[in-house]
């Protein structure tokens, strides 16, 4: 099934130098040092920083009268909004 999409797709797209390409990419050896790991882990969290905020965006008032009662509004209110909450935090 997938040969034949992948077949379909280069039939009409001529994805061979794309094929090529990601063949002959090699990956770099590197000593496993924590350092090379902190980069990805790094944004990982980012995203999910993102994530979670774009989540949290849709519900929350930052007007001073209304911002405490939205976050009790998220907590209390939105399914699984604490847990959004606290995995933003």
């Amino acid at each position: 099934m997938v040969k034949g999409v992948l077949d379909w797709l280069d039939e009409r797209l001529d994805l061979s130098e794309i094929r090529h390409f990601v063949a002959e990419k090699s990956v770099p050896i590197h000593t496993q040092e924590v350092w090379y790991y902190l980069g990805g882990m790094t944004m990982f969290l980012f995203g999910v920083q993102v994530f979670t905020g774009i989540l949290l965006l849709l519900y929350y008032r930052p007007s001073s009268a209304e911002a405490y009662e939205s976050v009790q509004f998220i907590v209390t209110q939105v399914e699984f909004g604490w847990l959004i909450r606290n995995v933003h935090s």
